[in-house]
């Protein structure tokens, strides 16, 4: 969500001074590729660029023929054949050895229009959406690519596509996906022949509480909003709980013991880490904070300490989304790789990956993994 805030923030900056834009997104990846599909890159027409498709391959063309691509208008989707022996493959430095298909479309138009609002929508208000994009027709009567179909945060739905037969296959499929939560590529038989569609999950920043706001907790809130997390600092000392010592805090709270969990809203989606560094604190955090059903709650400290803070609340079985201690073990001790291993490990939790070397899943997968779902094997 980070380089899509970015890309929005840019062009609304681009927009409010009467220039123009093309907005590349990579919408299908067959093998393996450096991004995967709902990587974006927006560019401007004053020369510069936010985001990225690639690894550094795709870039440069995509720039220097994307204006004249779109020229009539109408979005286009690219395809990049990085398994080719061609020479052009060597010409753009791929070596991905896979196919990736990339949506151009310039950002004047409705379609366009309506894409940008949608996702300031769910970046606004920090909830889930879901867009489907027709990125293949055989026919203008079926559906024109760059055509949508928008499943709202608040559940309402709008768009462009009209035929009843893909808009109904579209709103059942983007349905599915936003309970999933996983994006995926829509195949609709259709009389003209088949037609696709890109089901783009639109997800929210990672909304991440640390409870305790001692020094340790610096570079945490730090590497959570260089990487695009939404960040709450709580504490329930005056001193500490001060937003000066958190500028990149998106919210800093003062809470009272007999409150430990303060006016903060809780959301479903939401992480925590507690790290006060106070036995009783921490206890009195975690009570609260075990009545929700949260994906990912970490606790700084031995593994004794917390066992000892289940007791106390009768609590006989450690619960699978209680991670004590948090963080992952990558061998430092310095509060900037605590920080480091804290993230590295919300952020395996919520991806339901298993933290392993990227070598070692890809000499695995080699023959066992669907294509949308490889790992990034180019530098």
């Amino acid at each position: 969500m980070h380089e899509l805030t970015s890309i929005l923030s840019s062009w609304s900056q681009c927009e409010a001074r009467g220039g123009s834009g093309v907005l590349a997104t990579v919408v299908d990846v067959r093998g393996s590729a450096y991004r995967h599909p709902g990587a974006r890159m927006l560019l401007t027409s004053d020369g510069s660029r936010v985001g990225s498709i690639s690894g550094g391959c795709l870039e440069n063309d995509v720039a220097t023929k994307s204006w004249w691509w779109t020229g009539g208008g109408k979005a286009v989707v690219r395809v990049y054949d990085t398994t080719s022996d061609d020479e052009a493959v060597w010409e753009f430095g791929l070596g991905c050895n896979g196919v990736v298909r990339v949506l151009l479309e310039r950002l004047d138009t409705a379609a366009s229009k309506a894409l940008i609002a949608f996702l300031n929508l769910c970046r606004v208000e920090r909830k889930y959406g879901v867009v489907a994009t027709v990125i293949g027709s055989p026919s203008p009567d079926a559906a024109q690519i760059g055509d949508r179909w928008f499943l709202e945060p608040d559940g309402g739905t709008a768009g462009s596509i009209t035929d009843m037969m893909v808009r109904d296959w579209t709103e059942a499929e983007a349905d599915a996906a936003l309970l999933s939560r996983r994006s995926r590529l829509l195949t609709i038989p259709h009389s003209l022949g088949p037609v696709e569609v890109f089901v783009e999950v639109v997800a929210p920043p990672v909304n991440l509480i640390l409870f305790g706001a001692g020094p340790d907790a610096v570079p945490v809130v730090r590497l959570a909003k260089e990487i695009g997390w939404h960040v709450t600092v709580a504490d329930a000392r005056p001193s500490y709980a001060q937003s000066r010592r958190f500028p990149e805090a998106d919210r800093v709270v003062l809470t009272q013991s007999d409150r430990p969990l303060g006016d903060i809203d809780i959301e479903t989606d939401s992480v925590a880490v507690v790290m006060n560094h106070n036995f009783a604190a921490d206890r009195n955090v975690l009570t609260g904070l075990l009545a929700f059903n949260l994906p990912y709650i970490g606790v700084l400290g031995p593994l004794a300490r917390t066992e000892r803070i289940l007791s106390d609340l009768n609590i006989r079985q450690f619960p699978n989304r209680l991670h004590a201690p948090v963080g992952l073990d990558i061998g430092g001790d310095t509060p900037e790789l605590i920080a480091l291993s804290i993230l590295a490990e919300i952020q395996t939790a919520l991806s339901g990956r298993s933290a392993r070397m990227l070598r070692t899943v890809a000499l695995e997968s080699r023959t066992s993994v669907e294509p949308s779902d490889r790992i990034p094997l180019c530098a």
